[in-house]
């Protein structure tokens, strides 16, 4: 109902379970189908899913389950090269300044506030390496003169969340962290869909962790209790290109 409900014509699916060995693909194609909606899926057991109205040339994984591509060929003129992730989510460095480790989950004596020790659980993730495939691939794609599209569950915030504006909110506490991944994002040109359209992240944090749900109480849904450890982990990032102009980007 949200697919068809958002009238997208690409759709990226993180965190999939393919429960009993069924594959989650082809039964949310069954089920839109059902709906009267044709769409075309990501071939490979991932627990990133890709879904297009456009037929999918070709699916490859990049990095094991975490990230896929799928060439999506628009008309004789235009492909566009998508990537799905659901990065590792272990290190997840952004509870240490809010007094949790990233590691075990567990509540530290104190908060860890030194920018270098935040950087060396951060980058001791798999997520850099990860990233750092896609990048490498998604230069292939642009030379080729395809477009490129990447989105889903990074698992990491981004350095144009944690700045001087907000280093004293949202259990922040005082720290600017520049996170990797964003950061090499960036430094190879390209955009943040939603802090190109709201780039004052303090009147728009765009959290979409931990996100609402109205029939389960918010305390089974934290990790950090004690902590406000309310983040933007989730992202659409493009490359610029005169084919591609962004209208809007919605949470």
């Amino acid at each position: 109902d949200v697919i068809l409900q958002s009238d997208a014509d690409i759709v990226l699916l993180s965190e999939i379970r393919n429960y009993k060995e069924v594959l989650f693909t082809p039964h949310i194609l069954e089920a839109l189908k059902a709906k009267g909606k044709i769409f075309y899926g990501s071939s490979l057991k991932t627990d990133a899913v890709i879904l297009s109205k456009f037929p999918i040339e070709s699916t490859t994984s990049i990095s094991s389950e975490s990230l896929i591509k799928c060439m999506i060929r628009l008309n004789k003129k235009t492909s566009v090269a998508v990537y799905a992730a659901h990065l590792d989510y272990t290190h997840y460095a952004c509870y240490l300044p809010r007094g949790y480790d990233g590691v075990d989950w567990k509540k530290l004596p104190e908060p860890i506030l030194d920018t270098e020790k935040i950087l060396k659980q951060n980058i001791d993730s798999q997520r850099d390496e990860e990233i750092a495939l896609f990048v490498k691939d998604a230069q292939i794609e642009r030379q080729k003169g395809n477009l490129v599209l990447l989105g889903g569950d990074f698992n990491e915030p981004s350095h144009l969340d944690w700045t001087a504006a907000t280093k004293d909110l949202y259990d922040h506490n005082g720290v600017i962290v520049p996170w990797h991944n964003s950061v090499t994002l960036k430094n190879n040109g390209f955009l943040d869909a939603y802090r190109v359209k709201y780039p004052d992240t303090v009147k728009n944090p765009g959290f979409t962790w931990p996100a609402y749900n109205t029939d389960v109480e918010l305390s089974k849904l934290l990790w950090a209790k004690d902590a406000d450890e309310r983040d933007r982990i989730d992202f659409i990032y493009f490359y610029p290109n005169q084919k591609l102009s962004m209208t809007n980007t919605v949470i």
